[in-house]
């Protein structure tokens, strides 16, 4: 096991660990993400492309549970990241969700997925007023693995 980084979010340092079978892990809050093909909902920080696309068209935030993972840590680690098997928890109310890791964030902040994500794991969705403020949620992927989220097939992409 190694800590590829520590991220301090307000607080709360968050250890991003790597396991010795080659699982990442950390838990931070949730910030819901609405970047990609779908509708903005109303978000002033809205970009309309992801870093994992799909058949050339970037993810749907409305449509594909994906997380977001740090910048960064796809360099860190040996598995490519953007399209690998991910999954959530909420342990404020026990919901568990596969995803994909379908974009990067900025370097010093952690604890983000999609519009779909949120809704599925009974976080209020708006990217305005929603999401989780506290770290509350585990996030797990695994680089090199695809993703299969809901029969869903996902493809690997360096970053």
């Amino acid at each position: 096991m190694r800590v590829l980084r520590v991220i301090d979010s307000e607080g709360f340092k968050s250890p991003i660990i790597e396991e010795d079978d080659g699982k990442i892990h950390f838990v931070a809050d949730f910030d819901v993400d609405v970047d990609g093909s779908g509708s903005s909902h109303g978000d002033p920080d809205y970009q309309p492309d992801t870093s994992l696309n799909q058949n050339g068209k970037p993810l749907n935030a409305d449509e594909d549970l994906f997380m977001v993972v740090p910048g960064g840590i796809a360099g860190m680690v040996k598995g490519v990241v953007l399209g690998c098997q991910g999954r959530v928890t909420n342990h404020r109310n026990g919901r568990t969700s596969f995803c994909v890791v379908g974009d990067t964030g900025p370097t010093r902040k952690d604890g983000e997925g999609s519009r779909a994500l949120a809704i599925v794991l009974g976080i209020n969705p708006s990217p305005i007023n929603g999401g989780e403020d506290y770290a509350v949620i585990t996030y797990e992927f695994w680089p090199g693995v695809p993703a299969v989220v809901n029969g869903k097939h996902y493809t690997l992409q360096h970053a």
